[in-house]
Parts: structure tokens; sequence; C-alpha cells
């Protein structure tokens, strides 16, 4: 690769007046190929333009680092993810439900290429409950959102949270954290869920370690009792 773009940088861009060279994982050059790479920073013709993208500069040779300019990427916030999302619906003519963009933006983790891929593998479905279960891939995560859309219902039932609760095979303390980043998504998004998102928080502050599958019994059953009374 190095070879390659030494051969080629010199030539003048067939279009526009810069050539540009993208390295991904730019950390992943063995420590030769970092080396060989200098040298190409160190006479680099004004026309061409370097950026190395990587995920942990500090594998890259300090003599490479000072030659470049530092750009941090941050995730973005769960406010301008969903923007993202809702341009991008718009501009294509998708119709999602806001739970499910909720979903979206809670497996995105702040990337905006992971929130338009998990956006454009659900747009040809038409079901609420088959959009999440592609996002929600594993079984845990399938446990927690069953049990945070059930709880999440105006007036949950006991009958109808147990029912899910002993369908449950994953550890609890899994799915404790599974559903802490569901609430905690609601929360943050506010409106009329943002209280329940709240009670279930709360309720899951503890961890199950010792407590195990009736530590969730109980987290759940308070939630119940809580906002039936």
């Amino acid at each position: 690769m190095i070879r390659g773009i030494r051969s080629r940088m010199n030539l003048a861009p067939m279009n526009g007046s810069t050539r540009c060279w993208l390295i991904d994982e730019a950390h992943q050059l063995s420590p030769a190929g970092q080396n060989a790479f200098l040298k190409i920073l160190e006479d680099t013709p004004k026309h061409v333009y370097f950026f190395l993208a990587t995920t942990d500069p500090n594998k890259l040779l300090k003599t490479v680092r000072t030659r470049c300019s530092s750009f941090k990427m941050e995730s973005l916030k769960p406010k301008a993810a969903v923007e993202l999302l809702e341009s991008v619906m718009e501009k294509e003519g998708i119709e999602i439900d806001d739970e499910v963009i909720d979903a979206v933006v809670n497996n995105g983790d702040g990337s905006p290429r992971q929130l338009l891929v998990l956006l454009d593998s659900i747009r040809h479905l038409d079901d609420v409950e088959e959009q999440l279960q592609l996002i929600y891939k594993s079984e845990i995560k399938k446990e927690a959102i069953e049990i945070a859309r059930t709880l999440m219902k105006p007036k949950p039932k006991w009958s109808e949270v147990s029912a899910v609760l002993r369908t449950v095979q994953e550890e609890p303390e899994s799915i404790r954290w599974m559903m802490l980043s569901y609430a905690n998504s609601v929360l943050l998004k506010g409106g009329r869920k943002a209280s329940r998102a709240y009670i279930i928080i709360d309720a899951f502050r503890d961890n199950f370690y010792d407590s195990k599958k009736a530590g969730l019994s109980a987290a759940c059953y308070e939630i119940v009792q809580e906002i039936n009374n």
C-alpha cells in the first residue's frame, strides 16, 4: 500500500486540484509500514492530503503523530442521532414508529454509520415487533426489550409481566444493564414516557449478582405496584 501511494502521489489529480488518501485503521500499520509512511509525510506534495483514521492513536509512532493535526471525533448525542435519522427518513420517505427510532438510537452507539445501517436494515419491514427483533438481535436484548415494553404500558398487569419473566433464560444482571440502557434512552428523549423510564431506572439501580432472578422479579413487581397505586 505504501509503495503504491509513493508511486502515485506526485501525479497531478485527474479531477480537481487535490489528491486525498484515507488510511483507515492506521494504527494497524506495522512499525516498518509506519516508518515508510513517515518518509512520505516528510516530503508530501502541496496538492496531496492524508487522513489517518484510528481508534487507537497511541499505537502510531510519535514521529507520525507529531506530523499530523489531530481531530477527535465524538459520538453523536441522542438528540443529534434522532435529528439525523429524521432527516434521512424525510428525504427517503421512510415512516418508523417512535419506539423503533429509540431502539435504533440506543443501539447505534452514537455512530452515524451504525445508525444508518440499522435504519436501512429495517426500512423494508412494516411490523414494529419485527423491526425491534432485528435491531435487538441477541437473546439478552430481546428479553430485555420485551420486559421493558410490557412495563411501559399505561397500566401494566403483573400477570403479563410475570408471564414474560417466566420465559427469561439469560443472566438477570445482563438483562438489568440492557433495561437501564433502554430506559435511559427513553428518559433522555423526554416526552410522556420519561417518568416511566425514571421509575424503571430507579428500580433497577442495584445489581442482581446475589439475588439473581428473584431480584429481577422483585424490581419488576416494584415498578408495577408503583405505577398502579
